[in-house]
């Protein structure tokens, strides 16, 4: 059994999902995985989960807590939930990816300060891969976990700081672009923290992009004077001062010069999952996965933007995450170069798909985000479809149309020398291959206001003709009277009981 919480509430037994559905009981979860080590009673639960809401009259009862755990325990399994001394605990046999955060930054950390950057970046890097969000324990009430997901957070920007101070060290053309990459990142989420920009200027400087690093302490001082009204540390403005006076110390011999620092860098996450349930595209999530089993290795998810081509992606991994390997790649990241995203077909490369990305740009990206080498083969394309020949992932590649006829020839020649990998693309428009499985994604039509239906005029037996009248029985059968029935309209009536001489006015409802 393994639980996740760097990003939404998981909880696998042998690779299926059994989180619980509803508030409670993934707060109940939560704080029980909080305190895994050590258990909490029945009424340390309902002061954690429940005292909250409840009414400051009110005596609160521990029985909502003993129907919450009997809940969890027929989802979970009755092994799962342990209760000995009055307090309930998760089965030791439980582990969790906070576990192997902690151990992968420990062991980086290690080897960092014995002087090992690559095995210290590797292991930031395997720490950093197990977040699927940018929140631990998202979905559940911030109230409960707000002090440990401060805690992640921080051993989260360590991690990063890590890495990005591990692959400076080392020095490669390589390393150096993973490292800017990694620290303007992190500037982005966190655009006040001082770590970030001062790492991110170190790896620009060093990559020979001078004005890229002095822009950065622009953006910084800037930021920090309007949001805060404070000036820059001194570690960063000292740091800006080296740059301007251009400090040897700073510059790697072997970086590439600026022009020739390629323009697309890729790397491969983890597929994001969504925060909410998928609801209403389960004929298209099974049309993928039947086009799948019948043998396609290529299956488009076409459809206008915005209309939910990304979460499908996500259903479809979700789907089938534990049956095969998968690999996520987000093309959207190429924005900043494509003008605009193509939404016509097209078999030309220029603006609007890509701005003159070709394929071997795109591949020389995709070779060094899985590690292949490029010396000794005639072209990129080529390395990287010698290295992934026997691979069996499935790639499920998102926002296509930034790069649509680079993403096809990339994608046809994969198919044709990888025969055992598969693709799921989602794009604006077909990618053209012969192989290719297109699944329609359209939008919702509109909702439709049902017409409120139509009562049937019918008389009355006061002889009124209105809907509302509750007059149901005339007093004789015989003579005509005038009076009012009970909505007080006027009317001839054949003896209502409620006529004008008994009520002033007439009846009244």
């Amino acid at each position: 059994m393994r639980g996740e919480v760097l990003g939404p509430l998981l909880l696998t037994v042998d690779g299926s999902d059994v989180t619980p559905h509803g508030q409670r009981p993934r707060d109940v979860l939560a704080v029980l995985l909080l305190h895994r080590r050590h258990g909490l009673s029945a009424e340390a639960l309902l002061d954690a989960v429940w005292a909250r809401d409840a009414s400051p009259t009110s005596a609160l009862s521990v029985a909502p807590v003993h129907t919450v755990v009997a809940r969890l325990r027929r989802t979970l399994g009755s092994g799962v939930i342990e209760r000995s001394h009055g307090a309930y605990r998760l089965t030791p046999d439980l582990v969790t990816d906070v576990d192997a955060f902690t151990a992968l930054v420990d062991e980086g950390g290690r080897s960092a300060r014995g002087g090992e950057p690559r095995q210290a970046a590797g292991a930031y890097r395997a720490a950093l891969a197990l977040w699927r969000s940018d929140e631990a324990y998202a979905g559940v009430s911030d109230h409960l976990v707000s002090a440990e997901r401060a805690r992640l957070a921080e051993s989260r920007w360590a991690a990063v700081d890590g890495l990005v101070s591990a692959l400076l060290e080392l020095g490669s053309p390589t390393d150096l672009i993973e490292a800017l990459d990694r620290a303007q990142e992190d500037l982005h989420a966190h655009p006040l923290r001082e770590r970030s920009p001062e790492l991110a200027m170190r790896a620009a400087y060093a990559l020979g992009r001078q004005a890229d690093a002095l822009e950065i302490y622009r953006d910084l001082a800037r930021r920090l004077r309007t949001e805060l009204g404070v000036d820059p540390g001194p570690a960063i403005a000292e740091l800006h001062r080296r740059i301007l006076e251009h400090d040897p110390e700073l510059r790697v011999p072997d970086a590439p010069p600026a022009s020739q620092v390629p323009r697309i860098r890729l790397r491969a996450t983890r597929l994001p999952v969504p925060e909410s349930p998928t609801i209403g595209r389960e004929d298209e999530v099974r049309a993928v996965l039947a086009a799948l089993a019948a043998g396609h290795r290529l299956v488009t998810l076409v459809g206008p933007g915005g209309v939910g081509k990304t979460r499908l992606l996500a259903e479809v991994g979700r789907a089938l995450a534990g049956s095969t390997e998968l690999a996520y790649l987000d093309l959207s990241g190429l924005a900043g170069i494509a003008t605009e995203p193509t939404t016509t077909t097209t078999t030309t490369v220029g603006a609007g798909d890509g701005a003159g990305v070709d394929v071997e740009e795109l591949a020389e990206a995709g070779a060094r985000a899985v590690g292949a080498g490029i010396g000794g083969h005639s072209s990129a394309l080529s390395a990287l479809a010698t290295f992934l020949a026997g691979s069996h992932t499935l790639v499920l590649v998102d926002e296509a149309e930034w790069l649509v006829a680079s993403t096809s020839a990339l994608l046809g020649t994969l198919l044709t020398r990888c025969p055992a990998m598969r693709f799921v693309v989602t794009s604006r428009v077909p990618l053209e291959l012969v192989s290719e499985r297109l699944v329609r994604v359209d939008p919702w039509p509109a909702r439709r206001r049902t017409p409120r239906p139509t009562r049937s005029r019918q008389r009355r037996p006061c002889g009124c003709w209105s809907s509302g009248c509750w007059t149901r029985r005339p007093i004789s059968s015989s003579g005509a009277s005038t009076g009012r029935c009970s909505r007080g309209s006027r009317a001839r009536s054949t003896g209502c009981r409620w006529r004008s001489s008994w009520w002033p006015g007439g009846c009244r409802t």
